[in-house]
């Protein structure tokens, strides 16, 4: 009750982390919410508010009561400023709900967070895609098949940058391009047999 009464009583605004672990085997999902905000003194500060166990199932349907419940319980859909959340699978689909949420609070954040998102995404993407290259291990099969995931009838356009990049480095440090007829990328090194992919495949 005191941690409430003076949350409530600030001027500033909150900012909200969000942590998820989950137990796949055990179907068992946990959370921990805290509060970030900077004083009356200048000081930043945070608070956790609530570790708490998540019902199952775990989709963002459930997240997205969960949380705005907690939201509300705590009174701080007036004070909110942005919430961070950690890389579950399910925050696409709790971002959706936002979207449809019938409080305000929620959907102006939304778009924010999407935006930011994606700005950093499409800037981090390529440098990504560009090191599972560099891996042998992986090379250009691994980039082909999980931008398909991400990005669907998109994912040529992504892997066409990726396949450039490495045809400006080799024709800058390497000479001319040469070319295998069941791809479109620079040949740089040695190949990987399809039976290394078959998890891919599954």
């Amino acid at each position: 009750m005191r941690l409430y009464e003076f949350l409530d009583g600030l001027d500033c605004r909150i900012t909200l982390t969000i942590d998820i672990w989950t137990s796949e085997h055990a179907n068992i999902a946990y959370t921990c919410l805290t509060a970030h905000f900077v004083d009356d003194n200048w000081e930043l500060k945070k608070k956790i508010l609530a570790y708490r166990h998540i019902p199952y199932p775990h989709d963002g349907e459930t997240l997205f009561r969960f949380i705005n419940d907690l939201i509300l319980e705590w009174n701080l859909d007036k004070k909110l400023f942005c919430m961070v959340v950690d890389n579950a699978s399910s925050n696409d689909s709790m971002l959706r709900e936002w979207e449809n949420s019938q409080h305000d609070f929620l959907k102006v954040m939304v778009g924010p967070i999407k935006q930011k998102f994606e700005k950093y995404w499409e800037e981090s993407c390529l440098v990504l895609g560009i090191a599972v290259v560099l891996d042998p291990r992986f090379k250009m099969n691994l980039v082909e098949f999980y931008y398909d995931v991400i990005y669907g009838s998109d994912a040529y356009r992504y892997v066409e940058r990726v396949k450039n990049v490495f045809q400006d480095l080799y024709i800058e440090y390497g000479g001319q391009v040469s070319y295998v007829s069941n791809n479109s990328y620079p040949i740089c090194g040695g190949g990987i047999s399809e039976d290394d992919y078959s998890a891919f495949d599954e």
